[in-house]
């Protein structure tokens, strides 16, 4: 997600291209590594942060709703005559 967010074409934009373009895309701390070498302020710490939330955001949503499904299948699959008063500690 990281990585579809910051494209080659957007760093080219920056001023980043080549191994520093990549070196982008591949970590938060490799961009902010990039950016932090480029002469002037150009934007690119603030895209690179909206990137990050971004996708950090979009991963959150999709391990939540992951787990929601899990908990409804299990709770479908458990049997519903299973009873634990009876067993010894």
């Amino acid at each position: 997600m990281f990585r579809s967010s910051l494209s080659a074409e957007d760093l080219a934009e920056h001023g980043v291209t080549g191994d520093q373009a990549h070196i982008a895309q591949e970590s938060l701390g490799g961009a902010l590594a990039v950016a932090e070498k480029l002469p002037a302020d150009t934007g690119l710490i603030e895209q690179i942060q909206g990137a990050f939330t971004g996708s950090l955001g979009i991963v959150g949503l999709v391990g939540g709703g992951l787990m929601a499904v899990a908990a409804v299948v299990v709770w479908f699959l458990t049997p519903t005559d299973v009873s634990v008063e009876d067993v010894d500690h």
